[in-house]
């Protein structure tokens, strides 16, 4: 088990990318995930409980930025 926190801007996939290899086949429980400005989606970031399904987003997108993410989420896991 281990708790991994990034200097705020920063990215583990850009600054760190042995661990976010290591990240990406990994069981991950809680996370908060930032979304790139460049995406243009309206939703600046999220948090998910994977072991209960959760998914949290702080602010309300107009542009369907949460249909967005959702809609990623879903099919990379399918």
């Amino acid at each position: 088990m281990a708790s991994e926190s990034m200097d705020e801007e920063l990215g583990i996939r850009e600054h760190n990318p042995e661990l976010y290899e290591v990240l990406a086949d990994a069981v991950l429980l809680n996370a908060l995930f930032t979304v790139s400005d460049q995406e243009k989606i309206g939703v600046s970031h999220f948090s998910m409980n994977f072991a209960e399904g959760y998914l949290a987003f702080p602010s309300y997108s107009d542009e369907g930025g949460t249909d967005h993410v959702i809609a990623a989420i879903l099919e990379r896991n399918s």
